[in-house]
């Protein structure tokens, strides 16, 4: 099975009110697809490490949001096993989660974002994020959870 996302993630309470798309996770949680920001926004060369985050898109996402709302952003790519992970957070102005590629970053994204893993598990299972096996899959959930 593969697992490719490319999403914002942060609090429910701070993202819903700013962003139509919203599919709900665990720890009052939601992921933003990147496709909410429009792709007229990533007609440019994405922000290293990633391979989907331009700076326009960052800069239209952080500018929807408060300056005390922390904001994730991550990139799964996973197929059959193997893969990378990408990730980043911010409050503000400030750099909480540096752009990275790494082993775990999206647990460590999550941990900053305030996810206190639950035992026997990691973050990432915590919040039930292995259900949104795509940025489509985020859509999907989403619209189901639409307000009428």
């Amino acid at each position: 099975m593969s697992h490719r996302v490319e999403a914002f993630v942060g609090l429910g309470s701070k993202l819903r009110p700013v962003f139509r798309c919203c599919a709900p996770l665990q720890a009052g949680l939601v992921l933003v697809p990147i496709t909410e920001l429009g792709t007229a926004l990533r007609d440019e060369l994405p922000i290293a490490p990633f391979y989907a985050l331009t700076p326009s898109v960052l800069a239209a996402a952080r500018k929807r949001v408060s300056a005390d709302t922390m904001l994730g952003y991550i990139e799964t790519d996973y197929f059959a096993g193997p893969g990378e992970q990408r990730g980043a957070a911010w409050l503000g102005d400030d750099v909480l989660v540096s752009p990275q590629q790494a082993d775990s970053i999206v647990n460590t994204v999550l941990r900053t974002l305030g996810v206190v893993r639950a035992p026997g598990k990691d973050e990432w299972d915590t919040i039930d994020l292995v259900r949104y096996r795509s940025t489509d899959d985020i859509v999907t959930a989403a619209s189901k959870n639409a307000s009428p």
